[in-house]
């Protein structure tokens, strides 16, 4: 990642939890989902995304000044 930051001037990385739903992928990526015991479920933190783009938007706001 930090490869890719440097490439894209990125300032920041984070990474949110997701959801799954195994009835929307395919056998290949079930099956994958099944060796590696994921969770199936609704994991998102939606006041987390939303404080992170607030965050964001404040930043882009100081720097237009």
């Amino acid at each position: 990642m930090a490869r890719t930051m440097a490439r894209t001037g990125a300032v920041e990385h984070r990474v949110f939890a997701g959801r799954l739903d195994m009835r929307n992928l395919g056998r290949v990526e079930r099956t994958t989902a099944r060796a590696v015991r994921a969770p199936e479920g609704d994991f998102r933190d939606w006041e987390a995304v939303t404080e992170w783009a607030a965050e964001i938007a404040d930043s882009l706001r100081a720097v237009a000044g």
